[in-house]
Formats: structure tokens, C-alpha cells, sequence
């Protein structure tokens, strides 16, 4: 399907096609693994599992997207689905670690089950121009993010995901760009991902080499 009608889109330079979306190919063991996830029962839940290589390039190699999921069965497809991986890091929206009713958040629910959350940098401004600096094209003509082929979930978002539409006396006073709260879910995930790598120290080491 062709998502060219779409105006005001954040991640213009997005291409479905090589080189951000390439065919899947098994990680090395070596690679820094992590996931990002972007709760939500209602609105799906999105778990984004990436891979970092020697040169600092992130891969995002496999997605879950779904509705109806509780912190239990999000919890066991994790672990399942990546029982033979090291696992270094896992990153998640931090407004689930506010406190509900019970005296316990989303994150501590996750503990009950193994899963040990670090809330994630949520500054959507920021995130996004970093999501943009990976996506720009080096001198190789090769981004610094590559989304493996049967990541669909996430592939289609990048070509929807976009700014409010604002009126034309709103434009004239020059309000901050606000996203739209749609459609959404798997680029607040690999937003939390990228920024990570960003602005981990090590990991940009390596891609400085």
C-alpha cells in the first residue's frame, strides 16, 4: 500500500525498502541486546526487540503488537520468545511506574514476574530528531537504524505517524509541533530504544570508531 497521501509526516526520509528496512538475518551473539515496550491494554502493547552491532548500527529485529495483553502474558512472551538470548536491557514508557489504587505501578507488576523495567527518556521532541539523525543516510549511503522486513507493525507506522494538522490562526502564532496520539505505539517504542543508544556513552564509542 502506498502511504504518499499522508502530509505532515514526522519521519519524511523513511523509505520501506532497503536501506532502512532490510531481509532478517540471525543476530551474533556479541550484539547488545535490549527492548523497548510501549504498554497499553486497550491500545496495543508494543515490544521492540533491537540489537546494537560493533559499529553502533540498531537493528530492530522482531516485534509483538497486540491489544488485550496482560502484564502476565506480556511478561511469559518475552521470556519465551527470547529464552536463548541475552537479554541487557529493558526499557519501557516511565508512566508506567506511577502508582495505581493498590500501592503498585505497571513496572512493579512486571517485577512480580521477572521482568526488571527501566523507565525510559520520554522527551518526545528530543527523541524524535534523534530518531531522525539515525534514519539520515552516512556517507556509506547506510542509516544508523535498519528495521528487519517482518517488523510490519512498525514499518507501517513510520508512514503514518504525523503531525497535528493545526488552523491556519494557530499556525500564525507558531505553537510547538505536536505528534497526533495514534497510531503511535511502535514509534514511541523505538523512540525509547534510540535515545538509549544516543545517549548511552559506550554504545556511541562504538559507533564512533
Amino acid at each position: 500500500a502506498s502511504f504518499d497521501s499522508y502530509s505532515g509526516l514526522i519521519y519524511s526520509d523513511f523509505r520501506d525498502k532497503e536501506p532502512h528496512v532490510i531481509e532478517g538475518f540471525e543476530i551474533p551473539n556479541s550484539w547488545y541486546r535490549f527492548i523497548g515496550v510501549d504498554y497499553g491494554y486497550k491500545n496495543p502493547t508494543c515490544v521492540l526487540c533491537g540489537a546494537v552491532d560493533h559499529k553502533g548500527t540498531l537493528y530492530i529485529y522482531n516485534e509483538v503488537y497486540q491489544s488485550g495483553m496482560r502484564v502476565s502474558d506480556i511478561s511469559t512472551m518475552i521470556k519465551t520468545e527470547n529464552a536463548k538470548q541475552k537479554i541487557q536491557l529493558f526499557l519501557i514508557d516511565p508512566s508506567t511506574k506511577r502508582t495505581e489504587s493498590d500501592g503498585h505501578s505497571i513496572v512493579d507488576e512486571f517485577a512480580e514476574y521477572g521482568l526488571y523495567f527501566t523507565p525510559a527518556n520520554n522527551k518526545v521532541d528530543a527523541g524524535i530528531n534523534k530518531v531522525r539523525e539515525y534514519l539520515k543516510l552516512g556517507a556509506d549511503g547506510k542509516p544508523k537504524l535498519k528495521i528487519f522486513r517482518k517488523c510490519q507493525n512498525l514499518r507501517t507506522e513510520f508512514q503514518i505517524y504525523q503531525y497535528k494538522d493545526l488552523s491556519i490562526k494557530a499556525k500564525q502564532n507558531n505553537p510547538p509541533e505536536r505528534p497526533l496520539k495514534r497510531n503511535d505505539h511502535a514509534m514511541d517504542a523505538l523512540r525509547y530504544m534510540v535515545v538509549y543508544v544516543y545517549d548511552t556513552p559506550a554504545l556511541r564509542e562504538k559507533q564512533e570508531d
